[in-house]
């Protein structure tokens, strides 16, 4: 599906500027939203809809698994010319976060890649000695090529940039639950909670602050805090683990 002026990562916003880019992630959310809506569609009596968001969900899971699956991973995306965004042959975003959650969550076929997504992501990404998930890694730098959008300008290991983006720290705990990887999923949500960061955090202990700094001068520095949109994702998983 094409990315445009980007996706979730509104950073990514010149990975398909010239209308040909594609994003992995939107192929998989847009698979896991038409499997919901064709709930809601049966439902209410029209099958003809329902079976038509099946059928082009199936579609895009085939895509994907088809054409995106990197060795190790999913891709995230593909830029305008075609090269790959999130590929182990990449320099920079050798791996992001977001499909290799999301392909759980949207119910991806393959459950041997899907299980190895994740292995893939909690090894990459994962510093369980700082209690840190990198959105992806390496980051970039303003001089890489191609140009992946104004995530580029943050300084490396800055927000989007290979820090900790909160909310999707939040699917990476979702995927392992669905998994049944209960004691990663466990560990995952507790090192997320804010209130036990300690010094380097830097900002007030009882908001989930929407990032955290990777960058070597500010490991650890939490940014924008009071972020609601992902305080409300990690309540929503804390109750799925441990809600009754």
């Amino acid at each position: 599906m094409k990315i445009g002026g980007g996706d979730w990562c509104d950073g990514y916003n010149r990975v398909g500027i010239n209308g040909k880019g594609e994003s992995v992630w939107l192929c998989m959310f847009y698979a896991l939203t038409a499997k919901n809506f064709s709930k809601i569609a049966m439902a209410a009596g029209d099958l003809v809809y329902a079976t038509e968001l099946e059928s082009r969900a199936a579609e895009l899971i085939k895509a994907v698994d088809e054409f995106c699956w990197d060795s190790e991973h999913y891709l995230r995306g593909f830029f305008d010319d075609g090269s790959k965004l999130g590929s182990s042959e990449s320099e920079k975003c050798r791996i992001d976060l977001l499909p290799q959650a999301f392909c759980v969550l949207a119910g991806m076929s393959d459950s041997e890649r899907v299980n190895k997504a994740v292995n893939s992501a909690l090894r990459e990404l994962y510093d369980s000695e700082n209690r840190i998930v990198k959105l992806f890694t390496p980051p970039f730098t303003h001089t890489d090529s191609p140009d992946s959008g104004y995530v580029m300008s943050y300084p490396a290991g800055v927000r989007e940039n290979g820090g900790q983006y909160s909310h999707a720290v939040n699917w990476l705990i979702l995927a392992c639950h669905k998994l049944g990887r209960e004691d990663k999923a466990s560990e995952l949500a507790h090192s997320f909670a804010p209130f036990s960061r300690g010094a380097s955090y830097k900002t007030e202990p009882y908001y989930l602050a929407a990032d955290i700094y990777t960058n070597p001068k500010a490991y650890g520095r939490g940014g924008w805090s009071i972020y609601t949109g992902a305080a409300s994702w990690y309540y929503r998983v804390l109750r799925e683990l441990y809600g009754k």
